[in-house]
């Protein structure tokens, strides 16, 4: 809904900026909206949606809309469907603002309210935030990618050709760490972090799981679908994991509970092209 004032202290009711929308749920929170690439992007994070096959399985999703503003009548229409910001289990309420450079910055809450999922709490704190992702309209999608300042905390860069067959496997350890994986051919491919967290992308689905057993505190499956996978990039914590797969077309974010001592970072499958390996450090 949308207000107007001259003063930004009398306000008068001007009328809906945006929907309501059929099967877009009862609420919208958060709404954020800005110019980018000559486009115009609408940010919202719905609530009572339903799910749709691998579509909205969280309780409450995230997403955009590409569209127009209508400037004379200060409405907003929509030229896309509604996309899903990330796919994994702990993403909500993205804000956007633009840095001293021009780039449009997204961070959002690590997290989600009424979830079915829970987080221990013998930690001294709860909760947190995604990596900052830079924004940008590439062949009408929003891309997002890891902002590039992180870099400064990659420390012993261990590169390595991938070449995988069957008993095959390369092998990392690190608790905070990330891994980019460049594919150039692939039937199936599977990354364990710690002991009970994998992705895995089978060539004749074209789908990319993520699964968590024990440490998903009750997360269990999230999946997407691709048209072909030649790149992930993921950003393991102590607690946390954010994937970016194909330089950032679309995005998985999962909070999870290892045990204190678990390091491994492991591949296997049917797959060639190069793995880099760092750990992040402060």
């Amino acid at each position: 809904m949308l207000y107007k004032s001259v003063n930004l202290k009398d306000w008068d009711y001007h009328g809906p900026y945006f929907g309501p929308e059929v099967g877009m749920g009862y609420m919208w929170e958060c709404p954020d909206f800005f110019e980018l690439n000559n486009k115009e992007v609408l940010i919202v994070s719905p609530q009572g949606m339903e799910p749709d096959g691998l579509l909205y399985q969280n309780v409450y999703q995230s997403g955009y809309y590409l569209g127009e503003m209508d400037e004379e009548h200060v409405t907003f229409k929509p030229t896309s469907h509604f996309y899903e910001l990330d796919h994994g289990f702990d993403f909500y309420a993205p804000q956007t603002f633009e840095d001293e450079q021009g780039r449009r910055i997204m961070w959002a809450w690590m997290g989600l309210p009424d979830a079915d999922y829970d987080n221990p709490l013998d930690y001294d704190w709860q909760h947190a935030m995604t990596l900052p992702r830079v924004l940008t309209v590439e062949n009408h999608q929003l891309m997002q990618r890891p902002h590039p300042n992180y870099q400064t905390l990659r420390h012993n860069e261990d590169r390595r050709q991938l070449q995988l067959s069957e008993g095959a496997y390369e092998y990392f350890t690190g608790k905070v760490a990330e891994l980019l994986v460049t594919i150039e051919q692939v039937k199936d491919l599977s990354i364990t972090i710690r002991s009970d967290v994998t992705l895995s992308y089978d060539d004749d689905t074209k789908q990319l799981t993520l699964t968590l057993g024990d440490a998903g505190r009750g997360r269990q499956t999230r999946a997407v679908d691709l048209t072909a996978l030649n790149q992930l990039q993921c950003f393991v914590d102590h607690s946390s994991l954010e994937v970016f797969i194909n330089d950032g077309e679309q995005v998985m974010t999962t909070r999870m509970y290892p045990k204190a001592d678990e390091e491994k970072l492991e591949l296997t499958g049917d797959v060639k092209g190069t793995v880099t390996h760092w750990s992040l450090q402060k």
